[in-house]
């Protein structure tokens, strides 16, 4: 179950620690676990369970699926408001700090009377085809997957393909889902293990797709996603405290730090000083021990030598994202004090960037 929701997750920005995990929610004696994201949403029943108490917790996709792989035997899950506890036949005992739950996208499954089923196999076959097809428009030609049901037939188009096969039924299912999708739908219809999957619409438009007690949902774009509400809950906005930079010049020296650090790499900047005549002193080092140095003039009237951490790829794309070169960004305290999170306002607009947490 968690192999067949990591590719929903995989596909969400790392810099949004809530896109990084899976909801655990157990309803009767059936457990799911569920993942979402900006296209997809993806909800997957683990067979063979015992249920002992209905409940939802949220918790990281990464740490669970170590701790499932650590353990032998048969594993039991017991959660309190704070921690997963993972224990197994052979004595094993683990634990998981949860993450706050009403960060979580909320999620709707559908049990739709209009269902329509298909040959897993034919599916999975037509989907692959439309994705190879499809893979050589260009950036500029916008490539979604595109279902239809009418007139008895089923028809699939992407691109400059298009494909169709017959069905014995006459109501008509439109729906639109972005091409990146189809690698995990073909995914969770082959790893099913079913031979039939059955295909609904609710009533956003979004397609549905079924397999056993599990569903796979390509959600519209439009989705206000994440839902960061809580997230900006978190921040005293009493007490900000305002940085105002030169966007290219941080950008320039991000670059240039960019070659020094790792993949999954790091940047440290330094608030040092007060009013016009403080700076940045960025520090940027390798697993290895390289490192990169340099120091921006900024202006800041927070507490001197405080200390932001970021992914340092996270940091440029979010400074890209803006116009103006002079940029001034918000940093509060929040229940994970000096994580929190800085807030850029650029017009109507505004934009939030997690810290990197190492844990």
């Amino acid at each position: 179950a968690l192999s067949r929701v990591s590719k929903v997750v995989a596909s969400n920005p790392r810099s949004v620690p809530i896109l990084q995990c899976v909801l655990i929610e157990s309803i009767g004696q059936d457990l799911y676990v569920i993942a979402t994201s900006s296209s997809a949403s993806v909800r997957v029943q683990v067979r063979d369970t015992t249920v002992g108490e209905s409940g939802r917790i949220v918790v990281s996709l990464d740490k669970l699926r170590d701790r499932v792989s650590k353990t032998t035997g048969d594993i039991v899950f017991e959660a309190d408001s704070n921690m997963l506890r993972i224990s197994s036949s052979t004595d094993q005992r683990l634990g998981i700090r949860l993450n706050d739950i009403r960060e979580m996208p909320s999620l709707t499954w559908v049990d739709s009377d209009e269902s329509y089923g298909f040959s897993t196999d034919e599916v999975s076959s037509i989907f692959r085809k439309i994705a190879g097809v499809s893979a050589k428009t260009t950036a500029l030609t916008p490539s979604f997957l595109q279902a239809k049901i009418s007139e008895q037939r089923v028809a699939f188009a992407s691109g400059m393909s298009y494909h169709s096969i017959p069905v014995k039924v006459h109501p008509r299912l439109i729906a639109r889902v972005p091409l990146s999708t189809l690698g995990s739908i073909v995914s969770f219809i082959s790893d099913s293990g079913y031979d039939k999957v059955w295909f609904s619409q609710n009533y956003s438009d979004t397609l549905v797709v079924s397999v056993g007690m599990d569903q796979f949902q390509a959600t519209p774009l439009s989705i206000d996603f994440p839902n960061i509400y809580p997230l900006f809950d978190k921040v005293d906005i009493a007490s900000t405290q305002e940085c105002v930079l030169d966007r290219r010049a941080i950008l320039k020296e991000l670059r240039g730090a960019r070659s020094t650090t790792d993949d999954s790499g790091s940047v440290s900047l330094r608030l040092a000083g007060l009013g016009t005549a403080a700076a940045i002193h960025l520090d940027v080092r390798s697993t290895v021990g390289d490192f990169y140095q340099s120091v921006v003039g900024c202006s800041w009237d927070g507490e001197d030598n405080r200390t932001l951490t970021f992914q340092i790829d996270s940091l440029i794309s979010f400074l890209n994202a803006f116009d103006s070169d002079r940029l001034s960004f918000l940093v509060g305290s929040d229940t994970r004090g000096e994580l929190a999170p800085i807030i850029v306002r650029e017009g109507e607009g505004v934009g939030v960037l997690n810290q990197y947490r190492e844990d």
